[in-house]
């Protein structure tokens, strides 16, 4: 993770692609619900795509600024620490959700309503798990760093509880198809980053104040979320069925989950072993584009749920197809688009020595392709069939490692991007069998169950 990333990724779904086939085989059931018509739907679907993308595309950007205050203003070795527990807290936050946001999302999508007793409940395990996953952050942390304050990660670790809390009641918000609320605490947790960050760090109080308002942001956006989204939409309880929240019934997408941070983040630590560190500069150099050209995709892979869980059978696998459309259709311009300009940028933002990272840039540019349709199907297949997603993300894994190791030695940074386009390639042509036979079941409620003989939809 660079330093400009945020310490917080909600559902971690990244880069891949898959063919979008033709007519549903097998049984079929209609959806048993009224849905509003198609013209209505997709304008709904843009309207919340547009305004959750420019809310998110606003926080990178003021985060960005952040990162260049405390760059600035801690020292290299300060800015290297906090990079450090920035890293941890990214993998961590994500660790500590073992599915949940994608079991709640699902269930309040299906219901209609939003159980106050299941979001809360969410809330209590996500915070039993938050809490182990900080202990390791402080650990973790005071192993690497070259700063053994204990200090530091303790208020830092207010960041991991905090988010905790948020992203179960926004997964449960925006899963009735709302987005508002989660655009505001985006951009207004990370202005309140930035100005209360530039202030601790003009009064001097260095790295243990830059970590302070990492904790200090999310724990209030915590509350304020909370409090706005269970005064105006939580119910006493709905008639669905309550999903099965406990980790043995979460655990094969625990761990796709925590595989697939692996998978994504994999390719950066074997580059920087096998290649060395200058080849490792590059290559994060070269990654920041394609972070910025997943943002629309991650952004519809937050909302996909809301508009899919509801309907089955072929009206389902309609508006899945319509997602992937929409995912690609607009990754596909900004590849383009970053592909002419990544040279110019690269001049501008880096010193000289980056500019041979031009072609790796456009390497991993080209991946966001198929990497747009990975972000739409991932949450998609993870409520279809919870062990098939683990399994298709350890293969996934498993032949991302082979490829950087066969190709890395060879070719370096640029080795890495190949292995990142055709392992992207491979994880969309599987996971897209995974949900298309999600769309046959019978079963709507499905997902409150884990058992191999009744997998989830």
């Amino acid at each position: 993770m660079s330093p400009a990333d945020r310490p917080v990724n909600d559902a971690g779904f990244g880069p891949v692609s898959g063919p979008i086939v033709g007519p549903i085989e097998g049984p079929v059931e209609e959806s048993v619900e009224t849905v509003v018509d198609d013209s209505g739907r997709r304008r709904r679907q843009m309207k919340h795509f547009a305004g959750l993308t420019t809310a998110r595309g606003a926080a990178s950007a003021i985060s960005g600024i952040w990162i260049i205050v405390a760059a600035r203003r801690l020292t290299i070795t300060q800015f290297g620490n906090l990079s450090i527990l920035l890293a941890l807290g990214s993998i961590f936050i994500n660790i500590s959700d073992v599915g949940l946001q994608v079991v709640i999302g699902d269930h309040v999508a299906r219901a209609g309503s939003m159980s106050r007793r299941v979001v809360l409940e969410g809330v209590r395990r996500r915070l039993v798990y938050a809490a182990g996953c900080a202990v390791c952050v402080v650990v973790l942390y005071l192993v690497a760093a070259s700063d053994k304050n204990v200090v530091v990660p303790l208020v830092f670790a207010g960041s991991v509880l905090g988010t905790a809390v948020y992203q179960i009641v926004l997964a449960a918000y925006r899963a009735q198809g709302r987005v508002t609320a989660d655009a505001v605490n985006e951009v207004a947790s990370r202005s309140g980053l930035l100005i209360c960050g530039f202030a601790v760090l003009v009064f001097g109080w260095g790295l243990v104040g830059a970590s302070a308002v990492y904790g200090a942001a999310d724990l209030v956006s915590a509350v304020a979320v909370t409090a706005f989204v269970a005064r105006r939409y939580f119910v006493r309880d709905d008639a669905a069925a309550p999903p099965d929240l406990r980790l043995r019934a979460t655990a094969p997408l625990a761990v796709a989950i925590t595989i697939w941070l692996v998978y994504l983040r994999i390719d950066g630590y074997l580059v920087g072993l096998l290649s060395g560190p200058s080849e490792a500069g590059l290559y994060g150099a070269a990654y920041r584009f394609l972070d910025v050209a997943m943002l629309p995709a991650l952004v519809l892979s937050h909302t996909v749920l809301a508009h899919v869980s509801p309907l089955n059978g072929r009206e389902r696998l309609a508006e899945i197809h319509r997602f992937l459309r929409l995912s690609v259709g607009v990754a596909i311009p900004i590849a383009i688009g970053g592909s002419l300009l990544v040279g110019p940028v690269l001049v501008w933002l880096f010193p000289p020595a980056f500019a041979s990272a031009q072609a790796v840039a456009v390497l991993l540019l080209i991946s966001s392709v198929p990497g747009a349709v990975v972000a739409t199907l991932a949450p998609l297949a993870g409520v279809s069939d919870r062990r098939q997603f683990a399994y298709t993300a350890a293969a996934a894994l498993g032949f991302n490692v082979a490829l950087n190791l066969v190709l890395i030695p060879r070719y370096g940074a640029a080795g890495a991007a190949w292995a990142t386009v055709i392992s992207q390639v491979f994880l969309g042509a599987a996971l897209y069998p995974v949900v298309r036979r999600g769309c046959t079941r019978r079963e709507p409620s499905a997902v409150v169950s884990s058992t191999p003989e009744d997998p989830p939809c």
